[in-house]
């Protein structure tokens, strides 16, 4: 088991490499997220292509 500094600075670097939003970020995230894809359904792009 990882003690709580260790899992701390372990999760902060997974965030970072995976290019996740920190929790205080995500809502922001996904609102630019979903309106990213909003436009590219817009201007034609297949779902299908989008949700791979």
């Amino acid at each position: 088991m990882l003690d709580q500094h260790h899992w701390q600075a372990t999760r902060e670097t997974a965030y970072i490499e995976l290019q996740q939003p920190t929790k205080e970020n995500v809502k922001t995230a996904l609102i630019l997220e979903f309106h990213q894809m909003l436009v590219r359904l817009k201007n034609g792009s297949n779902l299908t292509l989008l949700l791979k």
